[in-house]
């Protein structure tokens, strides 16, 4: 009898065992699922950042085109530079939107006052691309519409 008990006793523990088994392997994918998870909203929450720096830095370059390229002038040469006094840009005055904003919208040599187009082209264009990152995702098509601007002859439209 005690011997059935016993049997009966190893059964259950085992069972038991089974049982706090399945749910700690249960317990470990919930967190292996989680963990994926977090790693893969900082990886899209990073290029997310990644792809509005590069794209404000697109925005910066189409502003040259917008102003040179009706004007009949190089978008290569000459360098940025301010339209009023001539003064070469430095490279601390060509981060986009961000020197636009920390100058007060004025040239840094001779005071003269910058449109605030320049700042609305560069964000909307890194607005833009991160829309674009946001709706396709980690996708080719978004190399697609980052050249999009650009016609068979290498020119920006």
């Amino acid at each position: 009898m005690s011997n059935l008990k016993d049997i009966k006793r190893k059964i259950k523990s085992v069972q038991n065992t089974q049982k706090t088994t399945k749910a700690m392997k249960l317990v470990s994918t919930a967190k292996l699922k989680k963990a994926e998870e977090s790693i893969t909203k900082l990886v899209k929450e990073d290029f997310t950042i990644v792809s509005f720096i590069m794209s404000i830095t697109f925005g910066s370059f189409f502003n040259v085109c917008i102003y040179r390229i009706p004007n009949k002038k190089s978008v290569v040469n000459p360098p940025s530079h301010c339209y009023n006094c001539n003064t070469r840009l430095k490279p601390l005055d060509l981060v986009p939107i961000l020197s636009w904003t920390l100058l007060r919208g004025k040239c840094r040599y001779c005071g003269q006052k910058i449109s605030p187009r320049y700042a609305l082209v560069e964000l909307l264009t890194g607005l833009l691309f991160v829309l674009v990152y946001g709706v396709y995702g980690p996708n080719l098509i978004i190399i697609y519409y980052f050249l999009l601007f650009i016609d068979k002859t290498g020119k920006v439209c």
